[in-house]
Order: structure tokens, then C-alpha cells, then sequence
């Protein structure tokens, strides 16, 4: 991640990079507990993990 977005800058903002793939994270994690582990509630095990994040939308209470 050593590309930025422009010439002018230096590095890919890792903020950026994070909050955008939030949403894949979410349906890979819930369709790997759904294929591999039916068992395990996918959808609550995502809402555990959004409590660890380090990064947070700006509208996301904590």
C-alpha cells in the first residue's frame, strides 16, 4: 500500500482502505459461517467483530 491515489500523494490512506471493504468483510464472514459453520450465527458473530474495529464510519456510535 505504498501507491497513493494522485501523484501528489505518497500513500494509500489506510482509513480509506478499510471503510471501503467493510462490506465485503461482512458478506465473506457471514457466508463462510453459512457454508462452513451453520452452526455459528454469522450475523452475530460480525457485530463482534465491528466492536473491535480500529477504524469506524463517522455515523457509527461506539
Amino acid at each position: 500500500m505504498n501507491k497513493g491515489r494522485s501523484a501528489t500523494e505518497q500513500h494509500l490512506v489506510f482509513y480509506d482502505k478499510f471503510l471501503g471493504a467493510i462490506e465485503t468483510m461482512k458478506e465473506e464472514t457471514i457466508n463462510f459461517f453459512k457454508e462452513n459453520l451453520p452452526e455459528v450465527n454469522g450475523d452475530a458473530f460480525w457485530e463482534k467483530c465491528q466492536k473491535e474495529f480500529p477504524y469506524r464510519p463517522q455515523t457509527e456510535k461506539v
